[in-house]
């Protein structure tokens, strides 16, 4: 019951902030949210990318997996 609950509470959190995150977030900063999807795109996808390719022989792939 206690997973349950917290995978309903993790989809509406995933779900509302995927649908209304980016116009409400890129609203609030002033942004349209095109521009907004890219700054977090690029502030958070490709600088994990970065991290990844840097670390992967140190950590090893089930590490950064886990990750």
């Amino acid at each position: 019951m206690a997973t349950s609950a917290f995978w309903f509470l993790e989809d509406i959190v995933g779900y509302s902030s995927g649908i209304y995150g980016r116009t409400l977030i890129a609203k609030g900063m002033g942004l349209s949210p095109e521009p907004f999807i890219l700054i977090a795109y690029a502030a958070f996808s490709i600088s994990a990318l970065f991290l990844v390719l840097l670390r992967i022989d140190r950590w090893g792939r089930k590490r950064l997996q886990a990750f």
